[in-house]
């Protein structure tokens, strides 16, 4: 009898490590059952054993294996010793059910066998189940991480494409701001050249000008040279016959004295005054011109010899600046007379641009002076007071003068031209 207890423990303990490894293995990934069934299922097999019946003994040993299947037992040594207990307690008070025990125990295995069959079917059911849950749970897992990888690279494309269009919009400003700045120099470029050209231009009708203006003013220089050349002539031709006539004349004064002298009233001569020369004439002998003749012959004696003939004229003084007039008497100024013989060299005319060309040439030429035209500058002014020689600037004619740029010792003087007196 104990032979067979112990091998019915050996067998029982064998299921319980077979469920033991079924419970560690598989049915740690099925669901938990209710606590609450947990709590109820304790009390049951702690409460509901009879000692006096060992059908009773053996159904709680069959719903703690189940409990124990089930995931919600202990561990097999506790349920192998409780077992002992209650057997131990059973063989004590009543030995006389032992053969239906048995019997009831191996029928108690076989249930249990087919219980674990069942149970490892449902066990193979529910892996099965959890594993295609656990696929469906990676292969849900692997779409949402595709889903935000996509996400990812659509927001990283995005990004790119702002950059890509940010980085173009600042590359065409860029390019905008730089053919703004070339545009801006060729323009100034453009100006420049324009202006360089214009100025180019300018330049050379200027000097195509000047060029003119030289030329006439050579041509004008060349026609003042003839001029003075032929007045010189002229000037040179005029003063011979009238030393010529000068000679004349005092031959025939001289004749005149011999004659008076000796008394001869046939060989008596007559002198007349026409015009600028002395003319004299042979007249017959009468009281009238003999008493004539002797008033002047008188006039002859008394009166200086003639002076030198100087070619020039006189000028007659109206307006007066710089110095005074005082100054002109050292030019042989008569102020009393308003008059002044410019022969002096020191003495500088300016004739104006409005006195006709043929009576400036005249002038120029009687009085052998350096003469300069109404266009005069201050520059010319002043070469000519640095010379250190005594200068009077006379304006002639309406030519405007400005005094105020004429400095000391010259002085200005408006005046008109008179014919000179002969004496």
């Amino acid at each position: 009898m104990e032979t067979s207890d112990a091998e019915e423990e050996d067998a029982l303990a064998e299921l319980e490590l077979e469920l033991l490894a079924l419970r560690d293995g598989e049915l740690s990934e099925l669901e938990n059952y209710d606590s609450d069934y947990e709590e109820q299922t304790a009390v049951d097999l702690g409460t509901f054993v009879d000692e006096n019946d060992v059908f009773t003994q053996w159904l709680s040993h069959v719903e703690q294996c189940d409990y124990i299947l089930k995931g919600e037992g202990g561990s097999a040594t506790a349920m192998k010793g409780t077992r002992n207990r209650s057997i131990t307690r059973n063989d004590e008070d009543d030995s006389r059910q032992e053969s239906e025990g048995r019997l009831g125990i191996e029928g108690d295995v076989e249930v249990l066998q087919i219980k674990l069959a069942d149970l490892k079917v449902e066990t193979e059911r529910k892996s099965h189940e959890s594993r295609r849950r656990w696929q469906e749970i990676e292969l849900f897992r692997e779409r949402q991480a595709h889903a935000a990888e996509e996400r990812r690279l659509m927001e990283l494309e995005d990004e790119i494409a702002t950059r890509t269009i940010q980085d173009n919009q600042r590359r065409l400003k860029q390019e905008r701001r730089r053919m703004q700045t070339e545009d801006r120099r060729q323009r100034q470029i453009l100006q420049e050249f324009s202006r360089v050209a214009s100025e180019r231009q300018r330049m050379v009708s200027e000097d195509n000008n000047e060029k003119q203006r030289r030329q006439k003013m050579a041509c004008d220089v060349e026609e003042e040279k003839k001029a003075m050349a032929k007045a010189d002539e002229a000037s040179r031709i005029r003063i011979a016959e009238e030393f010529k006539i000068e000679r004349r004349c005092e031959r025939q004064r001289r004749m005149l004295l011999r004659a008076k002298l000796t008394k001869k009233p046939d060989e008596a001569m007559t002198m007349s005054i026409s015009g600028p020369d002395v003319i004299l004439r042979s007249v017959g002998a009468s009281v009238r011109q003999d008493n004539f003749t002797q008033r002047h012959e008188i006039w002859r004696r008394q009166a200086p010899p003639a002076p030198k003939i100087v070619p020039g004229f006189h000028i007659r003084i109206m307006e007066c600046r710089g110095q005074g007039i005082s100054d002109l008497r050292a030019f042989g100024a008569q102020p009393h007379l308003e008059t002044l013989d410019i022969s002096d060299n020191n003495i500088t005319v300016i004739l104006a641009a409005s006195l006709p060309k043929r009576l400036r040439r005249l002038m120029v030429a009687r009085c052998g002076l350096k003469c300069v035209d109404g266009d005069i500058s201050l520059g010319l002014l002043q070469y000519m007071n640095l010379t250190g020689n005594p200068l009077t600037i006379i304006n002639i004619g309406v030519t405007p003068l400005l005094h105020t740029l004429l400095v000391d010792p010259i002085v200005t003087v408006k005046a008109e031209w008179v014919p000179r007196l002969r004496t």
